[in-house]
């Protein structure tokens, strides 16, 4: 029985696999009787989408269509292999389009191996990713309860308890009152070590003074006003003309409270008395004071006078006579009083 052939969509979706058990039967029937119009429709719908498969370099296909061209492919196959009936004169055409539909089967296969493989790599890949994602997040999680686990623990312990609050307080008494007699010992040895450095100075400004030239040595010596002290004080003034006057002293009973001594020069020429400030005697009884603030005053001198005046001082003597100097005496280096000697040598001890 002649075949007038299926419309072209028939033959689609029959390569498809669109077709219900009824139509596909007819087409199957045709094929194997080698029907010439039928297997030329079946191929070129095979040609057809199996040239539509491989526009789709740059796509991933899903795996219904997939399926649909391993379908195409067994089709091919199958269109091949089919009994044949008798030769026709259609024999060479149909030759060359199997031949035809062979490669182009096997670029399609080649092309969903292609995709498989790249599909396979990116599954790979995710599942990759993925993994490594999860313990990142895991290493977070863990670090996270290892500093909450540090941090009960840091607070556990500090956690006072009766017995330990008490420890914890005496130690800290005990701590504060060793701290407190540190800073009471270094400050002793801060105002220890700056009372040597002055007294050093002190006696090197002394000695310098008693190196130059015109330095006259004045001894003081308590009033019998004054009240009598055991050991009595030691006291030198060195005059160095028109220059400056150094007074030294040890053994010196401090003021009375609200009194300051005050040192005088009495001059041949006027003025007459000529104050040489206030002198303050140490926690040790020792005192030094300076004046060079009117070098034309230190001139004919012939006495110096220590008094007892209130507050600040006074211009002029008010106050009891606390020591008094002999007349001067020009300094003999090579024979210098044994008490001033042993008095520089105090100023330059913390005895």
């Amino acid at each position: 029985m002649s075949c007038n052939g299926f419309p072209a969509d028939t033959y689609d979706r029959y390569v498809l696999g669109l077709l219900d058990e009824h139509e596909r039967a007819q087409i199957e029937d045709q094929i194997e009787q080698q029907c010439s119009v039928c297997l030329r429709g079946v191929q070129r719908s095979m040609n057809l989408w199996l040239v539509y498969a491989t526009t789709l370099d740059n796509a991933e296909p899903s795996a219904d269509f997939r399926a649909r061209l391993v379908r195409i492919a067994d089709l091919s196959k199958r269109v091949l292999t089919f009994p044949k009936r008798a030769r026709s004169l259609n024999e060479p055409r149909i030759l060359v389009s199997s031949l035809l539909v062979i490669c182009v089967a096997l670029g399609i296969l080649l092309v969903l191996t292609w995709f498989a493989g790249r599909y396979s790599g990116q599954m790979e890949a995710s599942r990759a990713t993925a993994e490594f994602e999860l313990i990142v997040r895991e290493n977070g999680r863990y670090k996270l309860e290892l500093d909450q686990e540090r941090e009960r623990n840091r607070l556990l312990s500090q956690k006072p308890t009766p017995a330990s609050g008490l420890a914890n307080d005496k130690q800290l008494n005990d701590l504060r009152q060793a701290l407190s007699a540190a800073e009471a010992e270094l400050t002793q040895l801060h105002a220890d070590n700056d009372r040597s450095s002055k007294m050093r100075d002190d006696t090197s400004r002394i000695l310098q003074a008693l190196s130059r030239n015109g330095a006259r040595l004045l001894q003081l010596k308590e009033t019998e006003s004054a009240a009598a002290t055991t050991p009595p004080p030691v006291a030198y003034a060195i005059v160095v003309e028109n220059s400056q006057m150094i007074f030294v002293a040890s053994n010196l009973q401090p003021p009375q409270q609200g009194l300051q001594y005050q040192i005088w020069m009495l001059r041949k020429e006027d003025p007459k008395v000529v104050s040489a400030g206030l002198v303050t005697v140490d926690d040790k009884k020792k005192a030094v004071a300076y004046y060079d603030a009117d070098a034309a005053n230190i001139s004919g001198i012939v006495a110096i006078e220590v008094t007892e005046e209130p507050g600040q001082g006074s211009e002029a003597p008010t106050g009891p006579k606390i020591l008094e100097s002999a007349a001067p005496a020009a300094v003999n280096a090579a024979n210098l009083p044994t008490e001033f000697l042993l008095l520089c040598r105090r100023l330059d001890t913390s005895q």
